[in-house]
């Protein structure tokens, strides 16, 4: 009539030296910021950066290109913002890591693309899932009726390239129809418009609920023989 034993599986494994983040100062424990958790966006528009105020600054890289600048700023923990200035040579530039940014109106009008770390989220967001040639722009700077004539074109181009097939049995550009659909509704759906007012069309959707079966495959994973 004993009861068993508990099973020792409280006791935590002994963190790895690659991996420990340095004794901070601060008596709330948050979880450290390593590369396997965080990537850069590109938080400001074109022609504003980070002020160089030297209490926010880590360190100046030089002879970088513009991915060993945000691989610099991702490894080091610290590091919370990072500008990427193109020299002459408009191939290689200079790296500044930073912990902290205020921001500044560019007025020379130089290359300057400024970085901001940020963390990934407790569940698979689009915008954590979707990788990109470059960084995520998180505001769209201008938008001319040619430019959104263009993206229009784009996703009638993407139609196009469909199987025209439609039976019982597959029909791709009701699918692919769907999927925009279901992303846009899924997304907008959990507006709390008597609360905070929080939620709505910000992309915050996480993608492996249940409910979101299939997004990921016609959003960027491809399907359809990987013409979407």
């Amino acid at each position: 009539t004993s009861s068993p034993a508990p099973t020792p599986t409280t006791s935590a494994p002994a963190p790895s030296p690659t991996t420990s983040a340095p004794a901070s100062s601060s008596s709330t424990t948050s979880m450290a910021i390593t590369p396997s958790n965080s990537k850069l966006v590109v938080p400001f528009p074109s022609g504003t950066r980070c002020s160089t105020h030297p209490d926010h600054h880590l360190e100046t890289l030089g002879n970088v290109d513009m991915e060993q600048c945000m691989n610099a700023c991702i490894d080091m923990q610290e590091c919370m913002f990072a500008d990427f200035e193109l020299s002459l040579s408009a191939v290689t530039g200079f790296c500044r890591l930073l912990r902290t940014c205020v921001e500044e109106s560019d007025c020379l009008g130089t290359s300057v693309v400024t970085f901001k770390k940020i963390m990934k989220p407790s569940f698979n967001s689009p915008q954590w899932m979707m990788t990109c040639p470059t960084p995520a722009v998180l505001t769209t700077a201008c938008m001319t009726e040619e430019l959104y004539d263009a993206a229009f074109q784009s996703v009638v181009d993407l139609f196009g390239m469909l199987d025209k097939t439609c039976n019982e049995f597959q029909c791709h550009e009701a699918d692919l129809a769907g999927c925009l659909l279901r992303m846009a509704g899924h997304d907008f759906m959990d507006y709390n418009g008597t609360g905070d007012g929080k939620g709505g069309a910000d992309a915050c959707t996480d993608m492996d609920d249940g409910d979101n079966a299939g997004l990921p495959e016609c959003l960027f994973r491809g399907e359809f023989d990987g013409k979407v």
